[in-house]
């Protein structure tokens, strides 16, 4: 059922201009809290140049689902991928689909900090850097 709710969110969103407005986030989290999804307190922002990546450390909880939803706030970016990665630099999930927003879900078996790395894989202009927003949903 969580995938099929995922995959909704994508089809509705990723292709459109969804994500280039504050209103349009305000959007997707309304759409969220109606799923029954809290938006953790701490969105990140951040400036990403073609090939460029940033990350964030964030704590996640055992028996909480998340879903991790990267998007630029602006035209340009084509592609962005999303990982999770432990203290010890372990890949513990990514999103590398091709699409201007990443979708990644995630439901821990212990309580543990994991580095959430954004990369924009591909962009209008190499030379330009996009400003991206990442939004963290739990239940």
């Amino acid at each position: 059922m969580k995938k099929l709710f995922v995959i909704a969110i994508f089809f509705a969103f990723a292709g459109s201009t969804f994500a280039q407005s504050y209103y349009e986030a305000d959007n997707l989290i309304k759409l969220m809290d109606a799923a029954g999804y809290d938006v953790s307190s701490d969105e990140y922002e951040t400036y990403l140049a073609e090939d460029d990546f940033d990350h964030f450390w964030k704590t996640f909880y055992s028996g909480n689902e998340y879903i991790i939803v990267a998007f630029p706030e602006e035209e340009g970016v084509y592609d962005l991928d999303l990982y999770l990665i432990d203290e010890y630099g372990n890949e513990i999930d990514k999103g590398t689909t091709d699409n201007q927003m990443e979708i990644l879900t995630y439901s821990g078996t212990s309580d543990q900090r994991l580095k959430v790395k954004i990369k924009n894989y591909d962009s209008y202009s190499s030379s330009s850097r996009y400003k991206v927003h990442v939004l963290v949903f739990w239940k």
